[in-house]
């Protein structure tokens, strides 16, 4: 799995992209590390763009993530998740789902334009897209 991401500390916003098959242990590392980010602190709004993850083993480390979500994330922002399909947004629901039961703000969409509208974003759809496309940021894995 190879995650990129960027941060817009101008609007408390941070944009993930994984890519490939789905690793918890990648996961968990990512997550360790985008927290040491000098904006972390500030970002109040997140986009999770799934559509090129292979969310096959995912449901297997729900739990799991939750936990991650509790004890490392430790900040109160909006995450939606860009989704692109049945399984991704089956997963997504059941995912969130358990998040919101702890008080998590999360959201799935299949578009950008209902994205941005859900984190009250100011973006155009094609601005957006260039941003994902051009990601600055990509995570390296120890092995």
């Amino acid at each position: 799995m190879d995650i990129k991401y960027q941060v817009f500390p101008d609007d408390n916003f941070i944009i993930i992209k994984p890519l490939g098959d789905f690793n918890i242990d990648h996961y968990g590392e990512y997550s360790r590390h985008i927290v040491q980010n000098p904006h972390w602190n500030k970002i109040d709004k997140m986009l999770t763009d799934i559509r090129g993850l292979n969310t096959q083993k995912v449901p297997n480390y729900l739990d799991l993530m939750a936990e991650i979500r509790r004890d490392v994330y430790k900040r109160d922002y909006i995450n939606v998740f860009l989704v692109d399909s049945p399984i991704s947004t089956a997963i997504t629901h059941i995912y969130q789902s358990n998040l919101k039961a702890l008080n998590f703000k999360y959201k799935y969409c299949s578009t950008i334009k209902e994205s941005l509208r859900t984190l009250d974003l100011n973006y155009t759809e094609e601005y957006t897209l260039g941003l994902i496309k051009n990601l600055k940021n990509s995570f390296a894995f120890s092995n």
